[in-house]
């Protein structure tokens, strides 16, 4: 199971946008499944290191 959240706009990917795709996929009730967050503008450094850890 793949599950991809694509953000096509002029800002960065922040922590917040991090967190509420992770809760999005938790409250999904897919296990294993590997995660794809696709920014067009790239992520702030936190949100980079949320990533890291999940």
């Amino acid at each position: 199971m793949h599950i991809i959240e694509i953000k096509w706009r002029n800002k960065t990917v922040d922590y917040e946008d991090v967190q509420n795709f992770l809760n999005k996929v938790s409250r999904s009730g897919f296990k294993n499944a590997k995660l794809y967050f696709v920014s067009k503008t790239g992520y702030t450094k936190e949100a980079e290191a949320l990533m890291k850890k999940e």
